[in-house]
């Protein structure tokens, strides 16, 4: 019983805020150096070669904005189950993104961290997948153990739940307080009714 209230408690907010900052440096570090050349990112969107063009260059310039947005709410605290499911779908998309690439023999630069498009070595992309697999790992536990210390959330839970006693002890006086008056008043009555 005591293992579980340390676990619950303790541990599992520490390895799920510990991941929810880490995920959001590594989320806002991408998005921000994918809008410093959001050319660079369209063309990168582009040499997966999944998308029509049209689509690519829309996803090459949104992709990073979201990233950053989900990166802001996840080191916030806020929305983190919400944040993790949708980052839990991007990298998902990543994965297939590169693997597709693999097997179809096409040689390009994830573009996962911005940068350029020039290629200096070949693109290691076993590599690559395994360490969005370990992200979708990270992102998969914050939507299953969404509790974190130092979050808005848990903030907000928290003033819900000291409003939720508040509202109950000021019930319970009230209760308490009608009946003390109702036993005021059938006392008052007995002894009106001996007089």
């Amino acid at each position: 019983m005591r293992n579980t209230k340390v676990w619950s408690r303790r541990v599992q907010p520490g390895i799920s805020t510990l991941l929810r900052v880490v995920m959001g440096v590594v989320f806002l570090i991408a998005g921000v150096s994918k809008l410093e050349n959001l050319a660079i990112a369209e063309l990168s969107v582009k040499s997966y070669e999944l998308l029509p063009n049209d689509v690519a260059s829309v996803v090459g310039i949104v992709l990073p904005i979201l990233e950053v947005a989900l990166a802001v709410l996840l080191l916030l605290g806020i929305g983190i189950r919400v944040t993790a499911i949708v980052l839990s779908l991007m990298l998902v998309a990543f994965i297939i993104g590169i693997g597709s690439l693999w097997a179809r023999g096409i040689v390009a630069q994830c573009g996962c961290f911005g940068g350029t498009l020039i290629m200096t070595k070949a693109p290691s992309y076993p590599l690559e997948i395994a360490r969005d697999s370990l992200m979708l790992l990270a992102t998969i536990w914050l939507v299953i153990w969404p509790r974190t210390f130092l979050s808005i959330d848990g903030w907000l839970a928290r003033r819900s739940t000291d409003s939720d006693d508040l509202n109950e002890i000021t019930q319970d006086e009230g209760e308490s307080k009608d009946g003390e008056n109702h036993e005021e008043a059938d006392e008052y009555e007995g002894r009106l009714q001996r007089s």
